[in-house]
């Protein structure tokens, strides 16, 4: 009888330090504070619904181990302020468009060759690629900042303006295009015969209202955000460059998480990006839509014109980056070369 008491207290003692233990380890948390330029839009939304999506997915695979405050909207400041932060360590992860971490990161401007991509599904394709994969991890060491997955930020880029209608790469002539902080982006606008102009986005709507340029450079979908069809008349469906968001962590932090909780940060990312994927596209469709019934002109060039694009832009643009001390050209080789074998293997041909 004493032997089974022993036991038994044995047991209960086992059960209540294993117990306590599982306690102490459902009390470890860490929190992740996420900026995001982007806020609600009505509906489901690749504005909103992805990171909400990512966010759920975090604290569920975590287990609510990992808490995740999100600030939309600007709410901590610019994109570029954003980038700073999260490399400073002061919050842990931002989301943020390419062209925003450009200053910090140059090699990633060969995604801004223009008229790189002849279809999105190339682009889908180059995104998950082997050049993406060599950027992201030397971006890592040399900024202490790791990329997760790139996604479509609503797809092309596309000029509008509020002048007159645009048919050919002539029509941009003389126009004042606003532009990112991007020395390529500029650069590009200045080979259309246009006067680039960097402006922040949230100061674009009164920049056209004003005059103080007359069109911009977006996708689609960012166009419709701040509702810029209220000061643009006038579209082209040229697909310059295309545009992508990514998420960007702190290297140094997400080191210090236990590795399970990093495979659960990965995961999440991944669904989420799902959701943008599909999104994007959609929504591209439907404020295209919408945008004609509006009484806007959308013209959606055929494949000479945007040859006529290409042959103006791009010689000039790889000859820019590879004259850049600051941008590595093997990269500029890579993705070029990637580029190509991507749309054979896809059955592509220019």
């Amino acid at each position: 009888m004493e032997k089974n008491t022993k036991c038994l207290s044995f047991i209960v003692i086992a059960f209540l330090f294993f117990a306590m233990t599982e306690v102490a380890w459902s009390k470890e948390q860490y929190t992740i504070k996420y900026a995001t330029g982007s806020r609600q839009r009505e509906g489901w939304s690749q504005f909103m619904t992805p990171y909400k999506v990512f966010i759920q997915e975090i604290e569920t695979r975590s287990k609510g181990r990992i808490k995740v405050e999100m600030y939309a909207g600007g709410e901590l400041g610019t994109p570029t302020q954003t980038v700073v932060q999260t490399r400073q360590g002061i919050i842990q992860m931002c989301n943020v468009e390419a062209g925003h971490f450009t200053p910090l990161y140059p090699n990633i401007q060969v995604f801004g060759i223009p008229y790189l991509f002849l279809d999105r599904h190339i682009a889908w394709h180059m995104i998950k690629g082997k050049t993406t994969q060599a950027l992201k991890d030397a971006m890592v060491k040399t900024t202490g900042l790791r990329p997760l997955a790139f996604k479509e930020n609503g797809g092309f880029r596309n000029f509008s303006n509020s002048k007159r209608p645009l048919r050919t790469a002539a029509d941009l002539k003389g126009l004042k295009i606003r532009t990112m902080e991007s020395p390529l982006y500029m650069q590009i606008v200045k080979d259309l015969g246009a006067s680039p102009t960097p402006i922040p986005f949230n100061e674009l709507y009164s920049a056209l209202q004003l005059k103080v340029v007359d069109g911009q450079e977006n996708a689609v979908t960012v166009f419709r955000w701040p509702k810029l069809e209220e000061v643009q008349k006038y579209m082209i469906l040229d697909g310059h460059t295309f545009s992508f968001l990514v998420n960007l962590v702190n290297e140094k932090w997400l080191k210090s998480l236990p590795m399970d909780l990093q495979e659960a940060i990965f995961q999440a990312d991944e669904m989420s990006v799902q959701i943008h994927t599909a999104l994007s596209y959609l929504e591209e469709m439907k404020d295209i839509a919408e945008l004609r019934e509006m009484g806007l002109d959308i013209y959606d060039p055929p494949l000479e014109v945007k040859d006529e694009f290409r042959r103006l832009t791009q010689k000039s643009a790889i000859e820019w980056m590879k004259n850049q001390k600051d941008i590595d050209s093997k990269y500029v080789d890579m993705i070029l070369e990637e580029t190509k074998q991507v749309e054979k293997e896809l059955g592509y041909a220019r």
